[in-house]
């Protein structure tokens, strides 16, 4: 689909004739009739603000057509600098943001006396990549099986020129950007919530909630999923010595030098860093202005890059796990079906638990709240992908559940990518499973670090596809977990995915009633009626 560019004078015709043909646009490219529609009237927001602009442009140039693979529209226009992709109200740009990144929203830009707005909607959903994924699974185990056949020196010749070599240039290439895309990631994350100068009173009410809500769930993960795995212990140290061991691993988390957290892939260190980063440049406030724009930059170029790399996961699981069947480690990937049994019955108790929670709490009735959340919950199941149940949440946010529109449109973004209980319950079974299944002997300071990577992780993973697969390597990694144990993480999370994405968007739309009620921002007598 070639990128097709049309000149219009900018006047009301024009502006409807525009969103018309980005709603027809996207909807033929396959995008959802709801999100095309919402990318429409975003777009014809953006038209009408530059319409009411001080200094109106006499025409704009429209762009629609793909861009290295990716939908791409765009409006350029002459003139001075004029971001109309802003409402005028501090209260959304954070989340206004988080919803451009995540190509839910066009983000703005101006260089050289030309203003350009670009919108790069998300992928109509995760099926393709899950086709390629279990493509991958299919022609290992067909690899595999096949590989009894084979000579034993041409299966060696193979495994050690080609299939060794694919396993370690992909855990290479993973460590090459993790770190750095992390890094900059929770940066401009923490430098963003002080550019909006309303957190004081719904930001802080829900980012406390789901920073709570993440916690009790690595503790109840923790607790609940210990009896399903034997784990061998470290012996010959007394209370005293574990005492010490817990004290070393939180002195160990502040970095020796701002190098060695990428080499080794050290997470927390690199957590430590990058949130340090972000409150300097917080506080240097329009002083450090360049510093921050060229930080958010490089964190849409890392994300990026990252995002190309994990298309190589199709051919990075093939040959792991043709490689781990040569090897005879069978029996470790038939051994999947506890984690993803473990997880599921979790995640389960965990909706269970938030529901009733929320439902006492707000005097409705479990069943029929359960029923208003269930729609978005099934989209983001269906698709793995939190966005394509954006309209349809949005939708039963304001008319099902009650809850005050400015509540869902600042804090839904934010909770998509901050808040994935979910994800903390695949982090700490699959710490719990690989360390049973590679023998790694376990200490009180590394339940501790367990359940302290499975939070930051969760905040931590960027919103771009595959994030998952660099959370994983740096979970086992941190842990003591072989590099072998990443390609099982990866086939098991190809169903988890659609299952966790399904559980947050469940989990966030709960917290955003308990959190409207705290706020008296729920209509309750909407959320109380029966359908």
């Amino acid at each position: 689909m070639a990128l097709t560019q049309q000149e219009y004078r900018l006047n009301p015709e024009a502006v409807d004739q525009i969103a018309g043909g980005i709603q027809k646009f996207l909807t033929d490219a396959g995008l959802a009739r709801r999100d095309a529609l919402r990318l429409r009237l975003s777009m014809e927001e953006v038209l009408l603000r530059l319409m009411d602009a001080p200094a109106p442009p006499k025409s704009v140039m429209l762009g629609m057509g793909k861009r290295f693979g990716r939908l791409t529209v765009s409006l350029r226009y002459s003139g001075e600098s004029f971001d109309p992709t802003r409402d005028g109200g501090a209260d959304g740009d954070w989340s206004g943001r988080i919803l451009a990144n995540l190509g839910a929203a066009p983000t703005w830009s101006w260089r050289g006396g030309v203003n350009s707005v670009l919108l790069r909607p998300p992928r109509a959903g995760g099926r393709s990549s899950l086709f390629y994924l279990l493509l991958a699974v299919l022609l290992a185990a067909a690899a595999g099986a096949l590989g009894g056949l084979l000579p034993e020196a041409l299966r060696q010749s193979i495994d050690t020129l080609v299939l060794t070599p694919l396993f370690d240039a992909f855990i290479g290439l993973l460590n090459t950007f993790a770190g750095i895309m992390i890094f900059f990631g929770v940066c401009t994350g923490v430098f963003g919530i002080g550019d909006t100068a309303s957190l004081s009173r719904i930001g802080k009410t829900q980012l406390l909630n789901f920073l709570i809500g993440l916690v009790i769930t690595a503790v109840i993960s923790l607790a609940l999923a210990r009896p399903f795995v034997r784990l061998g212990a470290v012996t010959g140290a007394g209370g005293a010595s574990q005492a010490q061991q817990v004290a070393d691993m939180f002195f160990q988390i502040l970095p020796s030098n701002p190098i060695l957290p990428y080499l080794e892939a050290n997470i927390l260190q690199i957590i430590v860093l990058s949130v340090f980063a972000g409150i300097v440049l917080l506080i240097l406030g329009e002083r450090a202005d360049r510093v921050r724009a060229l930080a958010e930059q490089l964190n849409v170029v890392f994300q990026t890059m990252m995002e190309y790399v994990c298309k190589l996961i199709p051919v990075f699981v093939f040959a792991s796990l043709t490689r781990q069947l040569w090897n005879g480690a069978l029996a470790q990937i038939l051994g999947l079906w506890k984690p993803f049994c473990v997880i599921v019955a979790l995640d389960a108790l965990l909706v269970l638990l938030e529901l009733l929670f929320v439902s006492r709490c707000v005097r409705c009735r479990p069943r029929l709240l359960l029923g208003k959340v269930f729609p978005p919950f099934l989209v983001a199941l269906t698709t793995a992908s939190s966005m394509a149940s954006y309209t349809l949440a949005s939708e039963t946010s304001r008319r099902k559940l009650g809850i005050a529109p400015r509540l869902f449109d600042f804090s839904f973004p934010i909770a998509v990518v901050t808040f994935m209980p979910a994800a903390v319950v695949t982090f700490t079974v699959m710490a719990y499973c690989f360390a049973e299944s590679y023998g790694v002997l376990v200490s009180p300071a590394w339940y501790i670090m367990a359940a302290l990577l499975a939070v930051v992780l969760s905040i931590a993973c960027p919103p771009v596809p595959g994030a998952m697969v660099t959370c994983y390597g740096m979970l086992l990694a941190q842990l003591g977990i072989p590099d072998e144990a990443l390609v099982l993480a990866v086939t098991l999370n190809v169903v988890l995915d659609f299952i966790m994405t399904g559980t947050d968007v469940l989990m966030i739309l709960l917290e955003l009633v308990y959190g409207a009620h705290q706020l008296q921002m729920l209509r309750h007598e909407v959320l109380c009626k029966s359908e």
